[in-house]
């Protein structure tokens, strides 16, 4: 009767401390889950209240008399339980980490920059850099860097800065010993340890600074309510999108979130516009990635007179891991086609080969299809339609119940080391859990602007006349009245444009720049 009663004894301790186990499981995935703040207020009310009932199930068994079998398929169920909220926890702490890398206008309320040197160097403090030469970047981090500068100029007295546009090329001096050290925030460490592998175990933090991240207007914007714009700026590269490189795709998304409506359209990465790094001298739109993707947007904003709240700057990589995370895309190609792989090989075995028609696309696929324009026929504006329906189809994907719960944590894996964004980790996780409110269908349109003229004109750093694209009023007009359309909250079913009118009888308001060369005043057309 004594070892009976032991028996039972140890048996309500081991479900005794099962049930703590789980209690703290629970905690810990509730915890997660709030720190998150991508779940909607009533989903997670409706979790709370499904996993405390869970655990006092198991509690309240521990006094119930039960068989053997019973005993043992209660345990199962709820080191199951146990496990799968274990899981699930684990996975939305991934995903808060990353969302909180993911953007360079973070949640937190300073940025760090870092100085570093190689690990093998002399260079071991701040001090033993007097008279060494630091790189430094003038591109997107151009801000933070200069505050980084100040800190050091205090402590240095002749530092030597050698200046660069992005990190990538930094990084790549630094490691070839080229300069001695560099200054890089800590948002873009990560990318450029994912990006470049021997970078990743080869550098030393020698000091680090922090200085407070400045508010920009966007970043205070409800952008589950207000509309927003967003400009999708495509570096022709492998590797990290920091890259300083021409800007060959420049794709503007006019985004309603009351009325589901998104406005798609791509900018011919040959536009003849005023370039602000260059006192608003007309070039091609995409040399103005070659400054940074801070010149792109507002070259663009000076362009149509319109305000882009958010950019995301992607790279070749960047298609290729992003549809492979989402399992590929479904998109009706519109040719027959030979393209290079992403590393531009030609080898026969490289070569990536498409069918006209629907076709269900990987990352190598999609990114052969958004470069390709050399069969006869299929011009620059055929590649451009091309990027449309690639990222037509990463959005409808992505913006679905499925999409949203089912790849959102396998793109937050991969989207920090290939993205550069401005929008900040807050919006992202807003706008998430928005959708997961009000589950809807987006109606997405691409707005055409090809109505524009070739020409041939001289364009700046490049010897003789090139081939440029001059745009069309009327097109400008149609984006101008689409980008004002987004921001009413109406019916998109109404949503139209009135063809009838003769463009060369008026400029559009906004286009009082001098400098501005439309299609009509084309000189050397073709």
């Amino acid at each position: 009767m004594g070892k009976a009663k032991r028996k039972i004894h140890y048996t309500r301790l081991f479900d005794l401390i099962c049930n703590i186990l789980l209690f703290f499981i629970i905690i810990y995935t509730l915890y997660q889950t709030f720190q998150l703040d991508m779940i909607p207020g009533n989903w997670l009310f409706l979790i709370t209240v499904a996993l405390i009932i869970v655990f006092l199930i198991f509690f309240m068994l521990m006094f119930f008399k039960m068989p053997k079998w019973g005993i043992f398929i209660k345990r199962i169920i709820l080191f199951s339980i146990a496990g799968i909220c274990l899981f699930a926890g684990n996975s939305m702490h991934h995903v808060t980490s990353a969302v909180n890398k993911v953007s360079i206008s973070q949640q937190k309320s300073t940025v760090q920059m870092h100085v570093i040197s190689l690990k093998d160097s002399e260079s071991k403090q701040i001090h033993d850099l007097e008279n060494k030469t630091i790189g430094v970047q003038i591109g997107t981090d151009y801000k933070n860097s200069e505050y980084a500068k100040i800190q050091l100029e205090a402590q240095l007295s002749q530092p030597i800065y050698d200046e660069q546009l992005d990190y990538t090329t930094l990084t790549k001096l630094f490691l070839n010993n080229m300069i001695d050290a560099m200054i890089i925030s800590d948002d873009y460490l990560h990318m450029m340890e994912a990006n470049i592998e021997e970078f990743e175990n080869s550098f030393q933090i020698i000091s680090t600074y922090e200085k407070e991240r400045p508010i920009n207007e966007s970043d205070n914007k409800d952008i589950t309510k207000e509309s927003f714009t967003l400009l999708i700026s495509g570096v022709d590269e492998m590797g990290a999108a920091d890259q300083s490189s021409l800007s060959d795709v420049n794709i503007l998304l006019f985004i309603n979130p009351i009325a589901n409506q998104i406005t798609m359209i791509s900018l011919p990465r040959d536009s003849y516009i005023p370039h602000v790094a260059l006192n608003n001298a007309n070039d091609k739109l995409t040399h103005t990635g070659s400054y940074g993707v801070d010149d792109t947007v507002e070259t663009v904003e000076n362009f149509f007179n319109i305000d882009i709240d958010y950019y995301a700057k992607v790279s070749f990589s960047s298609l290729i891991e992003i549809v492979d995370a989402i399992d590929g895309i479904d998109v009706d190609v519109e040719i027959t086609f030979t393209e290079q792989d992403e590393n531009r090989s030609f080898a026969q075995e490289d070569l990536i080969h498409l069918e006209k028609g629907m076709q269900h696309l990987n990352g190598k696929e999609a990114l052969a299809y958004s470069r390709h324009r050399k069969t006869e026929n299929y011009d620059v504006a055929g590649r451009e339609r091309a990027q449309e329906k690639i990222i037509k189809a990463i959005v409808d994907k992505l913006l679905t119940a499925q999409g949203i719960t089912l790849y959102v944590n396998r793109l937050m894996e991969i989207v920090p080391n290939y993205v550069v964004t401005n929008m900040p980790g807050k919006q992202i996780t807003s706008f998430i859990k928005g959708e997961l409110s009000d589950l809807k269908p987006w109606d997405i349109q691409s707005l055409s602007v090809e109505n524009g003229q070739y020409d041939r004109r001289i364009v700046p750093n490049l010897d003789g006349v090139k081939s440029v694209y001059l745009w069309n009023p009327y097109d400008y007009r149609k984006l101008l009245d689409a980008y004002e359309e987004s921001k009413k909250n109406m019916n998109f079913a109404d949503f139209g444009f009135d063809f009838g009118n003769d463009h060369t009888n008026f400029l559009p308001a906004a286009s009082d720049n001098p400098n501005i060369i439309w299609d009509y005043q084309a000189i050397d057309p073709y």
